[in-house]
């Protein structure tokens, strides 16, 4: 697993590199869905607060196979699955065919690729023998070169900008002195991470949450701010915290304002003696933080699994569910729990 998370870099660049040039025109398209689940979904949730101060056009990330009214064959569909085989990717397709939308698929094969080239959609290869959540690094790459060429953003030349930064940030990850992706899992250690954002990066909180589930095997949370002082906040104030991490991540680019808020919020919680940390992440770019964010939280993420003592690729329960829905699905539902119902008067 350490090997696929050091590769994130080298993958931004690779995408790049090798994403395939377009031969159709995006001009008329008024809108971009990034369909996809887990680390596909993810990457598109990324790229999305990469470029939401800059598109001229929207860009929404879909989990689910009904779409919104306003997607026509105006929009661009971008459906990403590693395998080509998730069920909700695979009804997303079939929605976005239905829409009349043009599409670009990005996958390792499956059932989804097998469609796309029979329809003649465009198509993104991904390499084999990889944890699907550890390919964000190309997705996020393919899928910026995507909205740029259709939003008009500069989101690829942001990225090569960083490049170096971000290598020079890997290593430190990787240092046995002065780890800050080690010191965060130590802090986390034994006890619930919160993971906290401001909005501009609530794809980086989601990222972290997935992936200390997914590879430490343990529960987390995220949340965003401003809308976290409006109510959650609260909740810090009553009862025992002793069983949370609560950590904030600020960035360099954040509006004044903003980091205003977010060091108020911090500073409320630590007078109710919640045990806050902080971490700042530095950069000239709204790409390069949100980047180095998301590679933070895999470092952590890694860390902590080897203090648990688990196996960080190892996800028996996401199989298990699999096999359950598709045993669903296919007509053959076993017994469930008795839902609990509102009593009518």
């Amino acid at each position: 697993m350490q090997g696929q998370i050091d590769r994130f870099v080298d993958d931004l660049r690779n995408s790049l590199d090798l994403a395939p040039e377009f031969d159709i025109d995006f001009k008329g398209c008024d809108g971009i869905i990034l369909c996809g689940m887990g680390g596909s979904g993810i990457s598109g949730d990324i790229v999305n607060d990469m470029c939401c101060d800059t598109s001229r056009i929207k860009v929404c990330v879909l989990r689910y196979p009904v779409f919104p009214g306003w997607v026509s064959d105006r929009t661009l569909a971008v459906i990403s699955s590693y395998s080509g085989n998730t069920w909700e990717t695979k009804a997303m397709y079939r929605e976005a065919i239905g829409r009349g939308c043009r599409i670009v698929v990005i996958a390792s094969g499956g059932e989804i690729w097998d469609l796309a080239e029979d329809r003649g959609d465009i198509l993104i290869p991904l390499c084999d023998g990889v944890q699907p959540r550890q390919t964000v690094g190309l997705m996020i790459g393919y899928i910026c070169k995507i909205v740029d060429l259709v939003a008009g953003t500069s989101l690829e030349g942001q990225v090569v900008d960083s490049l170096e930064s971000l290598r020079k940030y890997a290593i430190c990850l990787k240092d046995d002195r002065d780890n800050v992706a080690k010191e965060l899992a130590e802090h986390i250690s034994g006890r619930i991470p919160v993971i906290i954002t401001d909005t501009s990066m609530g794809s980086v909180s989601s990222r972290w949450k997935s992936q200390i589930s997914e590879n430490s095997k343990m529960v987390a949370f995220s949340c965003v701010m401003p809308e976290f002082n409006h109510n959650e906040i609260v909740g810090w104030s009553a009862g025992s915290t002793d069983a949370l991490a609560p950590i904030v991540i600020m960035h360099d680019v954040q509006i004044p304002k903003m980091r205003e808020v977010v060091c108020a919020s911090a500073s409320t919680m630590r007078q109710y003696g919640t045990d806050v940390r902080t971490v700042r992440i530095e950069g000239t770019t709204r790409a390069e933080c949100i980047l180095k964010g998301v590679m933070l939280g895999d470092y952590v993420s890694y860390y902590l699994a080897l203090m648990n003592g688990v196996d960080p690729i190892e996800v028996g329960p996401i199989k298990s569910l699999k096999a359950e829905i598709e045993n669903r699905c296919n007509g053959s539902p076993e017994k469930e729990d008795a839902p609990i119902r509102a009593r009518e008067n």
